[in-house]
């Protein structure tokens, strides 16, 4: 019986032995301590301190080194067992290695994804304090969220608010330059002088701190700068800007970073904007109302609280409310490192990834890696009754389950570091794949393989694969751990755990419904887009050409191009059809107390024909009114229910306020045409105004004969070079223009495809881990039975009969959750497929046959196993 301390020493050497020593050196304590209490009753307690501590000192760095080198050896020893089990076990390391290989490339590449567009902007000297003002503005129709703001609003801010130390303000631009023979297109901003002292972007030539300071001044990026000058330094050189006038470069930047929703190809100095054609270029510096044209970024004070900037944002706006119907914008402040991966807002600068779009990836890449985890668990569970005894052994000559924990644990993280060999391997083909998705391509989002591999990221990629590891192994490394020897060693069917397989059956379950909705998902998207794809627009798509002016004289183009034989029809518009950009523009009515957004086309008077618009009511546009029809419009049959006009000759002769930015007298509705698919056959026939304006016609559409169609563009190119040698010449088909505008649909096939093929793939391994557990616990039964006289027919049968009810709940589960799910998804698509049963049993029928197959490769091959050897072996 120990010896009762009536004198504990003191609190802080216990505590120290207790934290250093593992509790295996409990008894070592015990000794430290009587032997503290047979010096504290022969001495003093500060000689008693002094001893104890000294004794601490001691002996406990010897026992720490002599621990650490015994684990080291255990832990050579797990490793060396974890690679032999590894080896032994061929299939199922294979199983395992390819399912966690496959889940996690596709998490690794959505990880760097995500690391990589999370470092947007961060670079900048006062990232943390430079702000965007975006608005919140509310129409009749819709809300719209945007990255704009009013242009006096910024400047305003520093006048009225302490705590805001600077603005800068921008407005997007773009067109073709010119240079001695040479053009380049580009797209960038009008900008303040102040641009180069927000943002880190430096000049290769010129001064930052004059570049942007006179009217007509230009900052070309160093690979425009290519174009039109070389290699030579451009600086002080003058170029044209199209019909706008000519500009002197003041400097060029150095290549700028691809993590930047700044990605410009040149900067014009804001003071150029006053002198510009106010006729041309419906701006306003001075309008309070303007919340879609310019750019405010201002740098707060430190500690300047941006909830406080806003609520003076919102003040300074209030009286300059035209309408107090109307319900006033609301400003907020964005921070310039959470633009990119940010609330999705309309005017961007440069498409950047929205915070919905990065989530949307990581959940994907989330229930990859839970599926994963989900069939190593229930391979690790079905292979423990092969390793039972193995544990049962080790357990009765002195192993604790701490050793056998670690043991399993190591195997697992060992076998997800082997995985993360086939990962990196299949990472690094998927990049490729991926920055090719149209949607990632055109929002500048694609990853760089040399900027991907870097230690940081290596680091990061193995931290990974060992945290995989560790979650896939816990659960298998607890549940064997508690094995009893007593029932390992008389039978593996009296093992508690391998009774209760509800959660094992659960996940399966789950898998499969998953990849009920991931296949059905697929094939909803694979047929709602080859609707869009192949839809009739209504009028005749064939040997339709489309041709941007670039600010050439349309008039004098169309009189020289239909000199040409196979040129059958031109006509003009300021947008197309069905086209990539759209323009909207505020309308309203005597009977709307606001007004409203309608989509609007200029055009000129053979549009109507070259689309084949049938006339409902009124009239068309013609060379005959042109002077009487600058104030006139044309409305599609569904812009009538949308102003509130009963119907067709309801409409007619109805003035109405247009276009309120630019123009100030009214305009008379003279005709209504049958609708179009202005904004594609996806949009259904939106509400859509036609007006006559020469001013804003930016493309020629041209119907070439069909005989002759290479020939016919030859003679266009050669006449477009005639009237503007330097503008380059550039044109698509219609069906072309729409293929590549509905990438985005194809983009979404291949990613829902690969995601429904990777989710289908792991929960067959899953239900072929389940399938192996069954017929490893019953062969003795099924030994039984066939001597008894089953044939094989009956016991695939008996075998097989809990995975159908299995796939069953699955289906039961999975088909009205997908149904749910795509019936919302169809909703933002005015034509839409039917989600008929057809449609449901195309996605569920393949995914039963191959579950079906899954299960057959075991039951199968179990039914056919000799019963002399399994009754033998038991």
């Amino acid at each position: 019986m120990p010896r009762r301390i009536t004198h504990p020493p003191p609190k802080l050497g216990i505590w120290l032995l207790e934290a250093v020593l593992s509790p295996r050196h409990d008894a070592l304590i015990g000794d430290i301590e009587e032997e503290y209490a047979d010096t504290l009753t022969s001495g003093k307690r500060g000689l008693a301190n002094l001893r104890f501590f000294a004794q601490v000192i001691r002996t406990v760095p010897p026992i720490i080194i002599n621990d650490f080198l015994w684990e080291n050896r255990m832990f050579r020893n797990y490793l060396l067992v974890a690679v032999r089990n590894i080896r032994k076990h061929k299939g199922f390391s294979t199983v395992n290695i390819v399912g966690l290989a496959l889940s996690m490339s596709v998490a690794l590449l959505i990880l760097t994804f995500i690391r990589d567009q999370g470092s947007f902007d961060s670079f900048h000297p006062n990232a943390d304090r430079i702000y965007r003002i975006t608005s919140q503005v509310n129409q009749p129709m819709a809300k719209y969220h945007m990255a704009t703001s009013p242009a006096p609003l910024g400047p305003e801010l520093v006048q009225q608010h302490s705590g805001v130390e600077a603005v800068v303000r921008m407005r997007r631009t773009g067109g073709i330059l010119l240079h001695e023979g040479r053009s380049a297109s580009f797209r960038g901003v009008f900008a303040e002088p102040t641009f180069f002292d927000f943002f880190a972007f430096p000049l290769r030539w010129g001064e930052s701190s004059s570049a942007l300071k006179n009217p007509f001044s230009i900052v070309l990026s160093y690979d425009l700068a290519q174009l039109l000058f070389g290699t030579k330094n451009p600086v002080g050189q003058i170029i044209q800007f199209q019909d706008s006038g000519d500009y002197q470069v003041t400097g060029v930047l150095d290549p700028l970073p691809s993590n930047t929703h700044l990605r410009v190809k040149a900067v014009v100095s804001f003071s150029t904007l006053p002198s510009l054609d106010q006729e041309n270029a419906y701006w306003s510096l001075d309008s309070w109302i303007d919340n879609s044209q310019f750019y405010n970024y201002i740098l707060l004070l430190p500690d300047t609280l941006p909830a406080d900037v806003e609520d003076v944002a919102a003040a300074l706006t209030g009286p300059h409310q035209v309408n107090d119907q109307y319900e006033p914008p609301k400003y907020r402040l964005q921070n310039v490192a959470n633009v990119n991966l940010g609330k999705d807002l309309s005017n961007q600068i440069v498409s950047v990834m929205s915070r919905e779009g990065a989530i949307a990836f990581s959940i994907m890449a989330i229930i990859l890696m839970i599926t994963a985890i989900f069939n190593y668990v229930s391979l690790s569970i079905s292979r423990s009754l092969k390793r039972a005894k193995e544990i049962g052994i080790r357990k009765v000559v002195g192993a604790h389950r701490g050793q056998i924990i670690r043991q399993l644990m190591s195997e697992s993280v060992l076998l997800s570091l082997l995985a993360l060999v086939v990962a990196v391997a299949l990472f690094f083909w998927l990049v490729p794949q991926f920055n090719a998705l149209s949607f990632i391509s055109r929002k500048g989002s694609t990853l760089e393989l040399s900027t991907v591999v870097d230690p940081m990221l290596v680091l990061y990629f193995v931290l990974f694969a060992i945290l995989v590891g560790l979650l896939a192994g816990l659960y298998p490394a607890l549940s064997m751990s508690r094995f009893r020897p007593v029932h390992i060693l008389k039978g593996v069917s009296r093992i508690g755990g391998f009774k209760r397989i509800t959660l094992r059956k659960s996940l399966i379950v789950f898998q499969f419904s998953l990849s009920i909705i991931a296949v059905l998902n697929t094939i909803t998207i694979f047929r709602q887009a080859t609707m869009v794809m192949n839809a009739d627009y209504g009028f005749d798509q064939e040997q339709l050409v489309q041709i941007r002016l670039s600010g050439i004289d349309y008039d004098l183009f169309k009189e020289e191009i239909m000199r040409i034989p196979g040129v059958t029809q031109v006509a003009a518009a300021s947008s197309l059809p069905a086209g990539s950009s759209t323009t909207s523009t505020d309308i309203q009515t005597d009977e709307m107390a606001e007004p409203a957004l309608i989509q609007h086309i200029a055009i000129d008077e053979q549009f109507i024909d070259q689309y084949r618009l049938e006339t409902i009511a009124g009239r068309v546009f013609s060379p005959d009114n042109a002077k009487n029809d600058d104030h006139s419009l044309l409305l599609t049959e569904s812009s009538l229910r949308y102003l509130g006009f009963d119907g067709p000759l309801d409409a007619i002769g109805t003035f109405l306020k247009f276009d309120t930015y630019t123009e100030e007298e009214p305009f008379e509705i003279v005709g209504i045409v049958s609708n179009i698919y202005a904004r594609g056959f996806g949009n259904g026939y939106v509400p859509l105004a036609l007006s006559r304006n020469p001013a804003l016609i930016q493309h020629a559409i041209v119907r070439v004969a069909p005989a002759s169609v290479q020939e016919t563009l030859s003679a266009v190119e050669k006449t477009w070079i005639k009237i503007s040698p330097s503008i380059p010449f550039s044109y698509a088909f219609f069906d072309d223009a729409l293929r590549s505008r509905n990438e985005g649909l194809r983009d979404s096939i291949r990613m829902t495809g690969m995601f429904a093929t990777l989710i289908l793939i792991i929960a067959c391994l899953g239900l072929l881990g389940m399938a192996s557990y069954t017929t490893e616990t019953r062969l003795n039964e099924i030994g039984i039975r066939k001597v008894l006289g089953a044939d094989v027919r009956s016991v695939i049968t008996l075998l097989s009969r809990e995975y159908l009810n299995l796939i069953g709940i699955a289906v039961i589960i999975g088909t009205p959750i997908a149904y749910f799910l795509l019936d919302m998804a169809l909703r933002n698509f005015a034509n839409r497929i039917d989600l008929g049963p057809g449609l449901l049993l195309t996605g569920i029928l393949p995914i039963v046959l191959i579950a079906l197959a899954t299960i057959g490769s075991q039951t199968f091959k179990a039914a056919l196993t000799n019963p002399v050897e399994t009754i033998h072996q038991e």
